[in-house]
C-alpha cells in the first residue's frame, strides 16, 4: 500500500536477510582516456561482473542494525572484468541504499555498489548485470502484531502463491511479482500493522490503509471471514482486484510467463496496486525476477506443493495476450487456458469513440478469431480491430436576426477539426461562443475553435447554439491625478438604469465636478438610461490650503509664530525652534504630543504635511533629558560601583562613595588636581559635567623584633615604614644558649614567611599604622 515515512510499532524477533542479485545503477559512462608515457590517465571499462565471492546467497541476522553497521558487513570491493579481459580484477566500492533505510521500515531494501567513475566506466550491456545486495527484514519490534516463525512465513508464502495461481488465474511470473511485493510490505504476516504519520493504520499482508483497511474489515465481516487471517485477506484481495483495483489487476495478469514477465509484474504491482514510493518499484521488480522466479521458475517441480506439472500437456497452462490498442477487455475473456478447457467464445472489447470490429491473430488484421476451441494449445496473442465512430455538428443561430451556416459532417473520433466561423448576427449583441445548450449551461466552444471528440457515439448529431452578449460601452475617466471611488461604473449598456457619477479622490485637492470636455465647461452629474456609445469624463480640481502652528510642549521659555497659509504641493521651511526647556535638549518636531506621529527636523523643508483643506497642523516640540557626565581620576585606585558616571538635573542628590587603593588611605574627592576644592556630594538640580580627583595618603607600618626564646640581647624596632618602600632589617643581636640564629619569621613557630638576617623587605603590611612582629628563628647546635 502507499506509505509515507512511518513509525512502525511491533513485537517479535526479526531476521535480516542479505540477498545477492543484480541491479541497475545510475553510474554515468564517461569517455575513456588513455594513459601514455606523457602521463595522461586511461579510464578502464567494466565489461563484466563476477559473483560476490565473499557472501553466500542469503545471510541471516537478528535485529535491524544501524546503517553504518550494516554497511560495514558488506564487501568493500567487487570482482569485475576489465576491457574484455578473462581475468577478474578487484575494485573498491561503497554501497548506497535505494530509498531511505533509516526513517522507513519496509521489509526489503536494495543496496547498489558505487565506484570511482574517474577510473572505471560501465561497458555496453552491463547496466542490468551490476551486482546488488537486498536487505530483507522478516519482522521487527517496531511493528504491532503477533510475530510469526520462519515456518509460518514459508507456509503463508506458499498459500499466497497457490492463491495467485489457482484463484486469481495468474501465470507464474505474475504470481512472483505479487510475492515480491507482499514480502516487502508485510513479510507474509497477516497481523502486521503500522501507524503512519497521519495517524492512520496500515494492516495485513498488503498493508491496507485508510478506507481500504475499512473495506477489508467490512468485506470480511459481511462474508463471515476473519480479517486478521491470511485466508480472509486473500479473499478480500481477489474481491478488490475484480472491482476497485481492476486496472491494477490488468497491469499484472497479462505479463509474459518469463523472467522479464516476473520483473514487469513486480514493478506494476508496486506502482498500480501498492502505490508505494516510486524509488522502490525497481527493487521489487528485481526481487520478483531474481528471487521468486528463480525459486518457482514456471512452476518448477522443486515446489512440492505445486499441483501442476509443466511437462504434462493436459495440465500445462497457455497464456492469452490481448493487444487492445488502448481499449478495455471484457472481464469474461480469460488470460490463460489449457488443452482441456472448454471452447472459449471471445467477448467484445470496448473502446470509447470506436466500434469493435473483431479479434484478429495478426496486427495486420488478416485472420479473424472468434473462438479458441477445446483442445487448442500454445500461447496466443490476439489483436483488437477498431473503427473510429463518426458524428455531425449542426449550428443554430439561437435568436439570431440574420445569417445561416452549414453543418459539419463525417467527423471522426480522435481527429482534430476547426469549427466554422460564425456567420449569424443578432442586432444589439455580439457573438461570444458556441454551447451545446441554448441557455449556455452545456459545454462551451469558441469561434473557429480546434475541437476533438465532441461525441463518442457513432452517427450522433451535436447541436451547437450561438451564445450572445449585449454590446457594452466603455466609460473613460480622466482623473487628472485623482483616483476613482470604489464602485465607479466603467461599463454600461443601453438598458442600464440611470446612475449618478461618483466623486473621485485626490490628496490635497477638492473635487469640483465631472465635465464632458477638457476645458471643463460642460458639467455632467449622471448617465441616463438609453445612452449609447463610449463616454469620456474629465475631473476638475481645486488645490487645498492649510496652516502650521508650533507648540512648546512643556517648554519653560520662548514663543513661535506659525506659517499663515501653506498650499498643497509646495515646499516650505520650518521656523527654527525658539522654545527652551530647563534640563532638556530640543530634538525636533512631531505631529503628536507624545512623539508617535510624523517627525520633522528643526528648520526642515516640508511639503504636504496634510492633504485636508483648511486644516491647522500643530507641531509639538520634542525634548530629551540632558545628561551630565562624571569622570573620575583615580591615580591607580578603584571606584565604588555606587558612584555613577552620569546624572540628570532632577537626579536625587548623589553621595560620593570612597575609592580604594592598595597600600593607601583615601582622603576624599576634589574638583581640582591640586586638591583644594573638596566635594562629597552632587546635589539635585546641579547641571554641569564633573572631573573628580581622588586624593591618597600612603600607609605606614612598624617592625619590631622578638628574641623568641633568646637568653640575651635586645633590638630596636623600625618605625614608620612606608608602603612600596624597601627597608633593610637590622642585624640580629639576640643570642640563645645552645642554638644558632638562622633568620626571622612572622610566626614564632616559623610556619609563615621567612626572612634572612639583614634581608631587604617591603610591604610587610597594607594596613596603615600596623605593627609587624618578626620572631627570631633558632637551630640547635
Amino acid at each position: 500500500m502507499q506509505k509515507k515515512i512511518m513509525t512502525r510499532l511491533a513485537a517479535g524477533a526479526m531476521a535480516l536477510l542479505l540477498a545477492v542479485g543484480t541491479a541497475a545503477t545510475d553510474m554515468s559512462v564517461y569517455a575513456a582516456e588513455t594513459k601514455t608515457q606523457e602521463g595522461t590517465t586511461e579510464k578502464k571499462k567494466i565489461t563484466g561482473f563476477a559473483d560476490l565471492s565473499d557472501n553466500p546467497k542469503e545471510i541471516r541476522m537478528t535485529g535491524k542494525i544501524s546503517l553504518n553497521r550494516l554497511l560495514a558487513k558488506m564487501p568493500q570491493s567487487i570482482d569485475v572484468y576489465l576491457d574484455g579481459g578473462k581475468e577478474t580484477t578487484s575494485i573498491p566500492v561503497t554501497w548506497s541504499c535505494v530509498g531511505d533505510y533509516d526513517t522507513t521500515n519496509y521489509f526489503v531494501y536494495e543496496f547498489d555498489p558505487k565506484w570511482d567513475t574517474d577510473q572505471y566506466s560501465l561497458g555496453a550491456g552491463q547496466k542490468d548485470k551490476i551486482p546488488y545486495i537486498n536487505v530483507v527484514i522478516s519482522g521487527t519490534s517496531l511493528y504491532k502484531g503477533a510475530a510469526i516463525s520462519q515456518d509460518e512465513k514459508k507456509s503463508n508464502e506458499k498459500k499466497v502463491y497457490k492463491f495467485a495461481k489457482r484463484k486469481l488465474k495468474l501465470n507464474t511470473a505474475a504470481a512472483c511479482g505479487v510475492l515480491a511485493n507482499i514480502e516487502s510490505e508485510s513479510s507474509f504476516n497477516p497481523t502486521i500493522s503500522v501507524i503512519d504519520t497521519n495517524g492512520k493504520i496500515s494492516y495485513g499482508i498488503c498493508q491496507w490503509n485508510a478506507s481500504r483497511f475499512d473495506d477489508l474489515r467490512n468485506y470480511c465481516s459481511s462474508n463471515g471471514y476473519d480479517y486478521t487471517s491470511i485466508d480472509g485477506q486473500l479473499k478480500f484481495l481477489k474481491y478488490e482486484l475484480e472491482h476497485s483495483e481492476k486496472y491494477a489487476f490488468s497491469k499484472v495478469k497479462n505479463v509474459e510467463n518469463t523472467a522479464d514477465g516476473a520483473y514487469t509484474a513486480g514493478y506494476n504491482w508496486a506502482k498500480y496496486f501498492e502505490r508505494c514510493n516510486s524509488v522502490y518499484f525497481e527493487g521489487r521488480a528485481k526481487r520478483a525476477r531474481d528471487v521468486y522466479w528463480a525459486k518457482y521458475n514456471g512452476d518448477s517441480p522443486d515446489d512440492p506443493d505445486n499441483p501442476d506439472n509443466p511437462d504434462d500437456p493436459v495440465t500445462k497452462e497457455y497464456t492469452i495476450k490481448y493487444v487492445l490498442y488502448d481499449g478495455e477487455n471484457s472481464d469474461a475473456n480469460p488470460s490463460s487456458y489449457k488443452i482441456t478447457t472448454e471452447t472459449i467464445t471471445l467477448k467484445k472489447a470496448k473502446k470509447k469513440g470506436y466500434t469493435f470490429e473483431g479479434w484478429y491473430k495478426e496486427s495486420s488484421f488478416k485472420n479473424r478469431i472468434t473462438t479458441i476451441p477445446k483442445g487448442s494449445k500454445g500461447n496466443l496473442t490476439i489483436y483488437a480491430k477498431w473503427k473510429a465512430n463518426k458524428y455531425t455538428v449542426r449550428f443554430h443561430g439561437n435568436k439570431a436576426t440574420s445569417g445561416s451556416m452549414q453543418e459539419m459532417k463525417n467527423l471522426e473520433y480522435d481527429m482534430d477539426y476547426t469549427l466554422r466561423k460564425n456567420k449569424f448576427k443578432r442586432k444589439g449583441y455580439k457573438f461570444v461562443r458556441w454551447n451545446t445548450k441554448a441557455d449556455g449551461s452545456g459545454k462551451k466552444y469558441g469561434n473557429k475553435e480546434e475541437i476533438e471528440n465532441l461525441s463518442a457515439k457513432n452517427g450522433a448529431v451535436v447541436d451547437l447554439y450561438a451564445q450572445w452578449s449585449r454590446d457594452t460601452y466603455k466609460i473613460t475617466y480622466k482623473t487628472n491625478g485623482g483616483e476613482l471611488a470604489d464602485g465607479t461604473a466603467k461599463k454600461y449598456n443601453v438598458d442600464t438604469r440611470t446612475f449618478k457619477l461618483k466623486t473621485p479622490v485626490r490628496y490635497g485637492y477638492t473635487f469640483k465636478g465631472w465635465y464632458k470636455d477638457k476645458k471643463c465647461t460642460r458639467r455632467v452629474t449622471q448617465v441616463k438610461k438609453g445612452t449609447i456609445g463610449n463616454l469620456t469624463f474629465y475631473a476638475k480640481w481645486q488645490i487645498n490650503k492649510y496652516k502650521i502652528k508650533y507648540d512648546g510642549n512643556g517648554a519653560t521659555s520662548g514663543s513661535m509664530k506659525g506659517v499663515s497659509v501653506c498650499q498643497y504641493g509646495k515646499t516650505y521651511t520650518l521656523t527654527k525652534n525658539k522654545f527652551k526647556r530647563t534640563g532638556y535638549v530640543f530634538e525636533g518636531w512631531n505631529t503628536k504630543k507624545n512623539g508617535k506621529g510624523d517627525f520633522y527636523e528643526d528648520g526642515e523643508d516640508i511639503r504636504n504635511i496634510t492633504a485636508k483643506n483648511g486644516k491647522t497642523v500643530t507641531l509639538y516640540a520634542q525634548w530629551s533629558k540632558k545628561q551630565y557626565t562624571i569622570k573620575y581620576v583615580l591615580d591607580g585606585g578603584t571606584i565604588s560601583s555606587e558612584n555613577p558616571t552620569g546624572y540628570y538635573y532632577d537626579t536625587p542628590t548623589i553621595q560620593l562613595a570612597a575609592a580604594t587603593k592598595e597600600g593607601y588611605t583615601f582622603k576624599g574627592w576634589y574638583t581640582d588636581s591640586a586638591f583644594k576644592n573638596k566635594i562629597t556630594k552632587i546635589k539635585k538640580g546641579t547641571r554641569k559635567n564633573y572631573k573628580l580627583y581622588a586624593k591618597w595618603k600612603i600607609n605606614t607600618y612598624n617592625i619590631v623584633f622578638d628574641g623568641n626564646g633568646a637568653t640575651s640581647g635586645s633590638m630596636k624596632s623600625i618605625s614608620s615604614c612606608k608602603y612600596n618602600t624597601s627597608y633593610k632589617l637590622s642585624a640580629n643581636t639576640f643570642q640563645r644558649n645552645g642554638y644558632k640564629f638562622i633568620g626571622w619569621s612572622t610566626k614564632a613557630d616559623g610556619s609563615d614567611t621567612f626572612y634572612g638576617d639583614g634581608a631587604t623587605v617591603s610591604n610587610l603590611s597594607l594596613t596603615n599604622g600596623a605593627t609587624v612582629k618578626l620572631y627570631a628563628q633558632w637551630e640547635a647546635l
